[in-house]
């Protein structure tokens, strides 16, 4: 692996993957920093068309718009030499950054990269990635807990997580790519030494046994606000938070949600049939309000308004 080259560490939000991140910072070779998300902007959708630059700029933003814009389109295929020469730029940037800690390789962990992973396997051919997947339940259930808490109406910003970033990672299984590793997170807890055997032999470098030791560190500014920062080591006693939910609304996003990967396809475990079989609420729908209703775009700015009215007339419990 060229040393210029980032590792990525992709996954959903509320994956675990700031935990493997600690686990993976403690190789002597990596380093990394909170979540860069330096590669969204450079290259999401096209930048080449989505090119802005503002217009108060004192060197006159409009005029260097039109400039730049024009000296691109002297290439051939502008929008991939611009990324191409990005990429670049961005490994070069890692590299620096890994040096500068006294690593060799640097760990970027964004997981929202799940928006241009097919341009980061593109445009970075020799980085490694680690596809860091996880029970979708156990997902839905940590957001509700960490982020959406009594307002149900803010799942609605983790829609693409929970949908779009979801089918992504699942389709990625299906990539022929010798750079691409898939790691379970259950697996990582429960055969911690064997999973980190594989991931470093994936990696090229050589095996800790204390990489699993987790050193108490300055808490990053983005990724698990709580967890990944107050263990020292691996708990193995893997916690299936998601099966003890205890109230109507909850129940009903679970129960959406399950119904939205069964209709498109995904592989449901039986124990997740099992579960919705032994958790009875009476009338639900007409307690709660559904995932497709919190996912509307245009409801998003009502969301607290909204909340706040439905809790105290008991629209919803949560």
């Amino acid at each position: 692996m060229s040393h210029q080259s980032p590792i990525f560490l992709i996954s959903l939000p509320r994956s675990g993957s700031t935990l493997l991140q600690r686990i993976i910072s403690n190789h002597p070779d990596i380093a990394t920093t909170s979540e860069p998300w330096m590669a969204l902007p450079l290259f999401y959708k096209n930048l080449f068309d989505n090119l802005e630059i503002k217009k108060d700029l004192p060197y006159s933003g409009n005029t260097s718009q039109v400039a730049i814009t024009e000296f691109l389109s002297n290439f051939k295929n502008s929008n991939f030499t611009l990324k191409r020469n990005l990429a670049i730029f961005y490994s070069l940037l890692c590299s620096d950054l890994a040096k500068e800690k006294g690593k060799v390789y640097f760990l970027d962990k964004t997981p929202r990269y799940y928006y241009i992973l097919d341009e980061l396997i593109d445009y970075f051919p020799n980085s490694k990635f680690i596809i860091l997947h996880r029970n979708p339940f156990a997902i839905l259930n940590s957001i509700l807990k960490t982020w959406v808490k009594k307002n149900p109406f803010f799942l609605g910003y983790y829609k693409d997580d929970l949908t779009i970033g979801y089918k992504t990672l699942e389709e990625s299984r299906k990539i022929v790519n010798s750079n691409l590793y898939h790691v379970e997170y259950d697996e990582i807890i429960k055969n911690t030494e064997l999973e980190l055997k594989n991931l470093c032999n994936f990696l090229g470098v050589n095996y800790f046994s204390d990489m699993s030791n987790l050193v108490i560190k300055d808490k990053f500014k983005l990724g698990d606000p709580v967890n990944a920062f107050s263990k020292t080591g691996i708990d193995k006693d893997l916690k299936e938070d998601w099966k003890t939910i205890n109230n109507v609304q909850s129940f009903r996003f679970y129960k959406d949600y399950f119904d939205y990967l069964k209709n498109n396809g995904y592989a449901i475990n039986h124990t997740f049939n099992s579960y919705f079989k032994s958790h009875n609420y009476p009338f639900y729908k007409f307690r709660t309000i559904s995932m497709d209703f919190v996912f509307h775009d245009k409801l998003r700015r009502f969301s607290i308004p909204i909340s706040k009215i439905a809790r105290k007339y008991k629209f919803f419990i949560l």
